[in-house]
């Protein structure tokens, strides 16, 4: 068990509440409330890869070729991870998530370890509202990380792609890029039970025909002119479903 003062325990046990309720409400199951959910980075270990010592972009043989970045967020900021294994919490750990590799790197004793997204139930950056969630916790087949927008029947999702924009310099114009450009894309899912995630359409016309078995759902798409792009305008959407009680699996 790792040594912490009275305050610092308080305060994780605090935060292992906040993510196991936020799971629980989103329908996940997680193993008893055990006393003891705090532990060293030394317990978890096993669970990951060997470490990686440089997480630039020649991990990929893009070095010089790719500009851009393959995480999240570039920045580390410290974070609360709820495992999957025994829902075990650990508290206040610099990490980042790697959209590419599918894992969430950490810092520990000077190195860079991994964790596979599927062993996290849950991750909170301290000092966000907001949490993450995994096809570990979902049981789903599409892998990642998903920050959870909406929770209720219906909970809105968003997860995450990389797209390479190809390098298009004109020397004799003397414009455009020089290298390959590496951007990352948001992608909106519907998770409406067990095993059930809705990939949502990229455009309004294609969102509005992926729910035509459903009238209410299709007529309020195109009364609103939902932009499936737009992440405030599916939020206003599937809080609607929500509230009129509307299942869409």
């Amino acid at each position: 068990m790792v040594s912490l003062v009275d305050k610092d325990f308080l305060k994780l046990e605090k935060r292992f509440m906040i993510l196991s309720v936020l799971m629980i409400s989103l329908f996940l199951s997680l193993n008893s409330y055990a006393q003891d959910r705090r532990r060293d980075l030394d317990y978890y270990s096993k669970l990951t890869k060997k470490v990686v010592n440089n997480t630039s972009l020649d991990r990929f043989g893009r070095k010089g070729k790719t500009v851009g970045s393959c995480y999240w967020n570039e920045q580390w900021r410290k974070a609360d991870i709820l495992l999957v294994t025994d829902s075990i919490l650990i508290g206040d750990v610099e990490s980042r998530i790697d959209i590419r590799r599918n894992e969430l790197e950490v810092k520990y004793k000077g190195e860079i370890k991994v964790i596979p997204s599927f062993r996290i139930n849950a991750l909170q950056f301290i000092g966000d509202t907001g949490v993450y969630t995994t096809e570990g916790a979902l049981k789903v087949r599409e892998k990642g990380f998903y920050s959870i927008l909406v929770q209720g029947k219906n909970t809105l999702l968003c997860g995450a792609e990389l797209e390479i924009i190809k390098a298009n310099y004109n020397i004799a114009l003397g414009v455009g890029n020089k290298h390959d450009t590496m951007i990352k894309k948001d992608k909106f899912f519907i998770y409406c039970q067990e095993d059930s995630l809705i990939h949502l359409e990229t455009s309004k016309g294609k969102l509005r025909k992926q729910f035509k078995e459903t009238p209410i759902v299709s007529s309020y798409l195109k009364k609103n002119k939902i932009n499936p792009r737009n992440k405030k305008e599916l939020i206003q959407f599937v809080n609607f479903l929500n509230k009129n009680n509307v299942s869409i699996n």
